[in-house]
């Protein structure tokens, strides 16, 4: 996979998250977006205690994400080596009234080979475009109302 086939399934991976997200909850979800990029999710170390991690040091992030305004700067990020993590989930994190966040949960070993990448048969190499957190009664044969994006942090929180 090249930098731009790279860079332009992240941009189609953006769009089709918020496309998708849009469906479920009522939340208005603004266009502009920020990227919250978790690198090194995967479990990595095998049973002989080797870590298979291609960046250790990502694991050292404080907080464990980077903040990036702009898709080039996760595509400069991400894209090392003319390598990228075999997976990376994308979802809404949230949204605010000036922008959406959305989340990078990335795997932390990293391959040159479109074949280990989770999601090529679909087409998206290593993005996986994921929903909300479904709330409690929600069911995928039933018509369904739209739903609070926030609906988890706020019971966590202790609200409605």
């Amino acid at each position: 996979m090249t930098r731009t086939e790279f860079q332009e399934l992240f941009v189609k991976a953006t769009t089709d998250v918020i496309t998708f997200t849009r469906e479920y909850v009522w939340n208005l979800i603004p266009d502009r977006v920020q990227y919250r990029v978790h690198p090194n999710m995967s479990y990595d170390k095998t049973p002989d205690g080797r870590v298979l991690t291609d960046y250790p040091e990502d694991s050292k992030i404080v907080d464990g994400y980077r903040i990036f305004s702009e898709p080039g700067e996760v595509v400069d990020y991400l894209w090392r080596e003319a390598r990228v993590p075999q997976w990376i989930d994308v979802r809404i994190h949230e949204v605010t009234d000036e922008f959406t966040t959305i989340e990078l949960m990335c795997c932390g070993r990293y391959t040159a080979d479109e074949q280990l990448m989770y999601y090529s048969h679909w087409g998206m190499g290593p993005f996986g475009v994921k929903g909300p957190a479904l709330p409690p009664g929600w069911k995928p044969d039933q018509p369904n109302e739209k739903f609070d994006l926030h609906w988890l942090r706020n019971l966590r929180a202790g609200g409605a």
